[in-house]
């Protein structure tokens, strides 16, 4: 009776075993409670949700149209993850990728890999990298990639292209080949205004100029853009009703690092809510001004110019503060630079300016202080 009783139990567990292996290449495959490791590279050519302690030694090659849904809790350990043009990932809870897995997109030049978010996050132990010549679709729901403080690195003529409605993190990452203009295929492809990118306690690399003129923009934590000589701008469509603005949030700092230029090109021919799209939301949130040129051209529109009421402001080393677009400087204070409560003398300061010792200051155009708390 023992004797069978132990052949019973050896059964169940080896059925039990075989079934979950199997599982795992049907539809709504579901892992079961111990670490199943698969070995050699899974092939997935019709669409399956892979839940719970699987790990993928040696990646996963999604086909194309084909979506892999994964909901693991153990990290993809090594190999390569591949996705054909037009096949799907996505992230049913958090996805953590080893170290040294490397990343595919189809085989031709412009195939696109599309990632279904769900609001999770793609934590990347060795960084991100976009091959040349590929990209990447988001869908309408949240994404954030982690890179634990290694490299993003979007590929020459390669995109981040967002659906109406994204939203994208890009967290503690060192961004590299963002170039471009937003709305007409820029590194970061945005399609309306209603998408949303967050930097958080990044490191922008420029190596060419970029245009975010769509979008929110929100600043977590501590973002530096730097890349002497080139220019990060934020920008819109002129009249547009629904200009979206920069925040840097509470307990948070944007610093324009040595010979970048930060541009600020919001216009309007009917309200000047266009000058007031850069926010500080309080006097925790600071912009840092480091050797490098804020330029806010001059327009032909009736309103122009920025207006920076709130927050806490840090000029040091050459600061060079441009009301001028090359052939005109500006005159006119309504279209120049504003720092401080002009519109309301009797508000409270809210704005903090910091000129730090070292600070020489440039200014072509109109600057008007007024209502700041020099510090």
């Amino acid at each position: 009776m023992i004797q069978l009783n132990n052949f019973l139990k050896t059964f169940i567990l080896f059925f039990l075993f075989t079934s979950s292996a199997y599982a795992l290449n049907t539809s709504n495959a579901r892992g079961s409670t111990t670490v199943y490791a698969l070995s050699p590279q899974e092939v997935y050519n019709i669409s399956n949700d892979v839940w719970g302690f699987v790990t993928y030694q040696d990646g996963f090659d999604i086909t194309t149209t084909v979506t892999l849904g994964l909901g693991l809790a153990s990290p993809i350990k090594g190999g390569e993850i591949k996705i054909a043009d037009g096949g799907t990932l996505e992230l049913l809870t958090d996805l953590e990728i080893g170290s040294t897995v490397k990343f595919t997109i189809g085989s031709s030049s412009g195939d696109t890999a599309y990632i279904i978010g769900n609001n999770g996050s793609l934590i990347c132990d060795g960084g991100f990298t976009i091959p040349d010549n590929r990209n990447i679709k988001l869908s309408e729901t949240g994404l954030v990639i982690d890179c634990k403080g290694n490299y993003l690195d979007i590929g020459g003529n390669s995109h981040i292209i967002f659906d109406p409605d994204s939203t994208l993190t890009i967290r503690n990452a060192i961004i590299t080949g963002l170039q471009g203009t937003a709305n007409s295929g820029g590194a970061i492809t945005l399609n309306n205004n209603s998408s949303m990118l967050t930097f958080q306690n990044v490191v922008i690399d420029l190596e060419d100029d970029y245009d975010m003129n769509l979008g929110w923009l929100f600043i977590h934590d501590d973002v530096v853009i730097r890349g002497d000589g080139y220019t990060f701008k934020r920008s819109s469509i002129v009249d547009d009703p629904n200009q979206k603005p920069t925040i840097v949030t509470e307990f948070s700092k944007l610093t324009f690092d040595r010979g970048v230029t930060f541009e600020y090109d919001y216009r309007s021919s009917v309200s000047s809510r266009c000058r007031e799209q850069f926010i500080l939301k309080d006097l925790s949130s600071i912009l840092e001004l480091n050797d490098c040129v804020l330029s806010v051209p001059t327009a032909s529109s009736s309103y122009a110019g920025l207006f920076l009421r709130d927050g806490s402001l840090i000029l040091d080393n050459l600061v060079t503060l441009s009301n001028y677009d090359g052939l005109f400087v500006n005159q006119d204070p309504q279209k120049g630079i504003i720092f401080g409560n002009i519109q309301d003398t009797l508000a409270a300061v809210n704005l903090s300016l910091k000129v730090l010792s070292d600070c020489r200051t440039e200014i072509l155009g109109s600057l008007s202080v007024t209502k700041a708390n020099f510090v």
